[in-house]
């Protein structure tokens, strides 16, 4: 049962980096922090005393090491957060062809559950405005493994793409940092960069513990220009990273004041890496301008129709941006059904470098 006490939720504004439109922006969840059972044990206890929290505590590990083994048989798993259905990605040539784990994998798709959505209509939404300028890091790739925001490889290089990312200034405090998902835990300083841009980092890993989660957070003075600021700024990613022994992640990303970026938005990043390099724009295409795509993508993200939503006035462009996507062939896939279908912005100016 939904408690009666009011929730406040308060919500930032980034720049669209899905449209060319000046005054675009999309709100982004200012996230607070994680909670394990641990935490939720503890909540638990404050409304109904007569429980001992390691009771509670150990019932809920139960709970979802039993919903586990059932969605791996491939149960449907529905509970008061959401419906958890075992999916197949990958593609599977001729009627008899076997499950390889070099070609194919398991994720799970998710649905929320009735009594996470009537929470969330009940939430009283605050709006901040624009968020303040810093970093922002919409997706981590393991170049090891491929993963994107999920499995990082310990003393690996990865890949950090987001915006006013690149590390610059002379505070101690600045870095990349990972910090391991428990309390008390000492942040360990990324020692390699191999390249350092504004919007992309190449990195080489510190050794991590097999099967604990990470939080990969920045620190850094770069303004936009070349001048540094006076006081750092930092963003943590909001899902937790880790080997392949891992558990699942997800939680807090938060920034200095305003901060922490949505699924959506880490998604819609993953997508956006994903096309780009198959974009090859008209040579002539030197004015500003936008074409708009709907997608329509089965639940492994492949790819099932592109067409055109809104012309850019140039059908060489419109056709450019339809083959970028047809040519990704499979996207990342949905974190939900709500991201089977998607509508791309494809902008002149912003794929040739003019931010």
């Amino acid at each position: 049962m939904a408690t009666n006490e009011k929730i406040t939720l308060n919500v930032d504004l980034y720049d669209n980096i899905m449209t060319e439109q000046k005054g675009d922006y999309t709100g982004r969840a200012r996230i607070t922090g994680s909670l394990h059972n641990k935490e939720i044990a503890a909540r638990i206890i404050k409304e109904r005393t007569e429980y001992r929290q390691e009771t509670i505590e150990n019932i809920l590990d139960l709970a979802d090491q039993k919903k586990v083994e059932a969605i791996a048989e491939g149960k449907s798993v529905v509970d008061g957060v959401g419906q958890y259905i075992v999916t197949v990605r990958g593609s599977f040539l001729g009627e008899n062809a076997q499950f390889d784990a070099t070609k194919h994998s398991l994720g799970v798709s998710y649905t929320p559950g009735q009594l996470l959505r009537d929470q969330l209509k009940a939430v009283k939404v605050i709006c901040n405005g624009l968020a303040q300028t810093g970093p922002v890091i919409n997706s981590i790739t393991d170049s090891v493994t491929k993963s994107i925001s999920q499995v990082i490889t310990s003393g690996g290089p990865v890949v950090i793409s987001g915006s006013n990312i690149k590390i610059l200034g002379d505070d101690p405090s600045v870095g990349i940092y990972l910090t391991k998902d428990e309390e008390g835990a000492v942040p360990l300083k990324v020692s390699v960069i191999v390249h350092n841009a504004p919007s992309q980092l190449t990195i080489m890993l510190p050794a991590i513990e097999a099967g604990k989660l990470y939080a990969l957070s920045i620190t850094t003075q770069y303004s936009g220009s070349n001048k540094a600021l006076k006081t750092p700024r930092s963003y943590r990613f909001p899902i937790l990273l880790g080997d392949e022994n891992a558990g699942g992640g997800g939680g807090g990303g938060e920034g200095d004041g305003p901060g922490g970026g949505g699924i959506y938005d880490v998604y819609m990043g993953q997508v956006i890496l994903a096309v780009r390099p198959n974009w090859s724009m008209p040579t002539y295409s030197r004015a500003n301008l936008s074409v708009q795509v709907n997608v329509k993508l089965d639940p492994n993200g492949k790819v099932l129709s592109c067409t055109v939503a809104r012309s850019s006035g140039r059908a060489e462009v419109d056709a450019s941006a339809v083959n970028a996507v047809i040519r990704t062939k499979v996207l990342p896939a949905p974190p939900t059904p709500d991201q089977q279908e998607l509508l791309l912005t494809f902008n002149t100016q912003e794929m040739m470098g003019r931010r």
